[in-house]
C-alpha cells in the first residue's frame, strides 16, 4: 500500500505541473491586432470622416484580437483545470492508500 501511495502521489505532482504549466502558458497569451502585419492606411487630407472611420477599423481590429486572445486562454484555462482535478483526486487516492497502510 505505501508504494501505490507514493506512486500516486508523484502521479499527482506531475500532474499538478502539467496543470501550472497550462495556466501559466495562459497568463502568458499576448493580443495581436487581426491583420498586424497589414498596416491600416491613413487618410489624405485628414478629412474628419476618413479619420473616424480610421478609428473604428483600428478599434475592430483589435476587439477581434481580444477576442482571439480571449479564445486561447480559455482554451488553455479548460486544459490546465482539468489537469488541476486530476492532480486533486490523485493526491485524494494517495491519502487513501497512506492511511491505509498504517496501522
Amino acid at each position: 500500500m505505501k508504494v501505490l501511495s507514493i506512486l500516486f502521489a508523484i502521479a499527482a505532482l506531475f500532474a499538478g505541473l502539467t496543470g501550472a504549466a497550462y495556466w501559466f502558458a495562459s497568463s502568458m497569451v499576448s493580443i495581436k491586432r487581426w491583420g498586424e502585419d497589414e498596416p491600416v492606411p491613413f487618410p489624405d487630407g485628414q478629412e474628419r470622416e476618413k479619420v473616424l472611420d480610421r478609428m473604428t477599423g483600428m478599434n475592430t481590429l483589435w476587439l477581434g484580437g481580444m477576442y482571439e486572445a480571449a479564445q486561447k486562454t480559455a482554451r488553455l484555462n479548460k486544459v490546465a483545470a482539468v489537469w488541476t482535478a486530476i492532480a486533486v483526486v490523485l493526491g485524494g487516492v494517495s491519502t487513501l492508500f497512506s492511511s491505509l497502510a498504517c496501522p
